[in-house]
């Protein structure tokens, strides 16, 4: 049974992704959806690990959930960022609506914050 928070869009793109004290992987989103990817990459991560995702410039904070034969599932630390959700319009054709009133978002959901890489040391490893 699939528990997504939004549809996802069958798309590709090269992203890198990053960890402390570890080599930069290059991988390619095949899905993406505004609450994570589907990436494929020939290195194996492991599960419940947090890696940066690097999509050109922006860099968007997430755990990898799932790991298939030819990649991984991750899962975005902050619901819809800003560069995904860009991208899902840019590709759909979807214009943006205006906003009822001010969104608050937090990037410190449990386990996502800037320090937690040095916090979980090689957790998941």
């Amino acid at each position: 049974m699939e528990h997504r928070w939004g549809s996802r869009k069958e798309i590709s793109l090269p992203v890198e992704l990053q960890r402390p004290g570890f080599a930069p992987v290059r991988a390619r989103i095949e899905d993406l959806s505004l609450s994570g990817a589907k990436l494929r990459l020939s290195a194996p991560l492991p599960a419940l690990a947090r890696w940066d995702v690097r999509i050109g410039e922006h860099v968007v904070p997430a755990w990898i959930v799932r790991r298939t034969a030819n990649g991984i599932g991750v899962e975005w630390c902050e619901f819809s960022p800003t560069v995904v959700a860009t991208i899902l319009r840019a590709s759909t054709g979807m214009r943006r609506r205006p906003l009822s009133g001010p969104i608050e978002r937090s990037t410190e959901r449990a386990g996502c914050s800037n320090s937690d890489h040095a916090a979980r040391g090689s957790a998941g490893m």
